[in-house]
């Protein structure tokens, strides 16, 4: 029987384990770099940006409604009032202050729809929450007469958002401080900008189109509520205030619906006088229609249009209703 050799089975084992480990350590020192590489060739979502779930307060309807388009369920959009007569009687108190300062997001309607909005602000507690004024970079038209609300005084025209052009500033300012709390998902944040743009942009043709009645016609705005709008559908108007009382409303109505070349000749004789029914409109907000305002208008029987502002509509739904009223107009008048 033949003898094995101790000696040289013992060094071979041992070199196959010196062999082994060496093997072992080499694996486990560069694994982490290949790692690495392979990670940096294949990105991932994680690396790109954290995943982020914001809470966003609103004021209204009209901003609830404009942030959940914008967002279309990725976060959660509150609003503080349902309606514009809790808004308008709101009282600062702390349980609100520290609700909406742990929010992520604050965003508001501006220049004065909000009359309470600055002391809020102020009290407000800074570091988390990022404040949007919607009304920023948008055209300011200036009240008839400076308006005194909640001990402060507002010269502007708050309802800057009834022009197409304004609204679409302010949707824009909703859809970028998401996109910068958001970066990850921005490009889902443009895409569902992009969408409402274009539905808006449909009902813009309409009433533009709508609004061709208006040429050739004395149009005499009351009050200055409509007056973005008007603008922005480049009429032409004569305005008269909206509270400047009862005979002197009177007095500007009936001197407006004069026609000049002939105001001179024979003020008794009415049906010569006075612009034929189918070149004068009034345009006014059905909110303000007084019953001073009907009674007078009734009794010239003159075309009048009425436009609801209602801030809990769908924007493209009021379009479409301002366009509708005047294509009703266009009706009675052939």
């Amino acid at each position: 029987m033949r003898k094995i050799n101790l000696k040289k089975l013992t060094f071979i084992l041992v070199f196959m384990n010196v062999i082994f480990f060496i093997g072992i350590n080499y694996f486990n020192y560069f694994k982490p770099q290949i790692e690495s590489e392979a990670s940096e060739k294949r990105p991932d979502d994680e690396t790109q940006a954290k995943d982020v779930y914001l809470n966003i307060m609103t004021t209204d309807k009209m901003v609830y409604k404009m942030c959940s388009q914008i967002v279309n369920g990725e976060h959660n959009v509150m609003m503080m009032f349902d309606d514009a007569e809790d808004e308008n009687n709101f009282k600062i108190n702390n349980d609100t202050l520290n609700n909406v300062s742990k929010m992520d997001l604050f965003m508001y309607t501006g220049k004065g729809n909000e009359t309470w909005i600055d002391k809020f602000i102020e009290k407000l507690k800074k570091g988390k929450v990022g404040i949007i004024d919607l009304s920023r970079g948008t055209k300011t038209i200036n009240n008839s007469k400076t308006l005194l609300s909640d001990n402060k005084e507002n010269k502007y025209n708050e309802y800057y958002w009834l022009s197409p052009d304004e609204y679409k500033i302010s949707l824009y300012n909703v859809k970028n401080a998401i996109q910068e709390r958001d970066i990850k998902n921005r490009e889902i944040y443009e895409k569902n900008y992009e969408s409402i743009l274009l539905k808006i942009s449909e009902k813009e043709r309409e009433l533009q189109k709508s609004a061709d009645f208006f040429n050739g016609k004395k149009v005499i705005l009351i009050g200055d509520n409509l007056e973005y709008l008007m603008q922005y559908l480049k009429i032409e108007y004569i305005k008269i205030p909206q509270d400047i009382g009862d005979e002197e409303f009177k007095k500007k109505v009936d001197v407006f619906c004069y026609n000049t070349k002939k105001r001179d000749e024979n003020l008794a004789n009415t049906n010569n006088s006075r612009e034929s029914d189918d070149k004068v409109i009034f345009v006014l907000d059905k909110n303000q229609e007084s019953d001073i305002i009907k009674k007078e208008l009734n009794s010239l029987h003159k075309k009048v249009l009425n436009v609801n502002i209602d801030k809990n509509k769908d924007y493209v739904e009021y379009l479409e209703e301002v366009s509708n009223s005047i294509n009703k107009l266009k009706e009675q008048n052939k």
